[in-house]
């Protein structure tokens, strides 16, 4: 009976760690492949190292928008002027 319920307990506890890795994986190869929404953000609980880098990557993607919402800016500019 121990041994069930240690084994349920680490099959909890390492599903709560890998489902937020690998929602960032999956994000991370949407963007990689071009198709990736820019407007989608992980959802964040806690203040664990998961948690940090969920922060992290919302961070990343915030700054990957700006810098394409200023090149698409750029564009229109260059477009205009031209």
């Amino acid at each position: 009976a121990l041994i069930i319920v240690t084994s349920i307990i680490i099959y909890i506890v390492a599903v709560k760690m890998v489902r937020p890795i690998q929602r960032m994986a999956d994000n991370l190869n949407d963007i990689a492949k071009g198709e990736g929404d820019l407007t989608r953000r992980l959802e964040i609980h806690g203040n664990d190292e998961i948690a940090q880098l969920g922060r992290s990557f919302n961070l990343f993607v915030d700054k990957l928008k700006n810098i394409i919402a200023d090149i698409s800016e750029a564009t229109i500019g260059i477009n205009q002027a031209g």
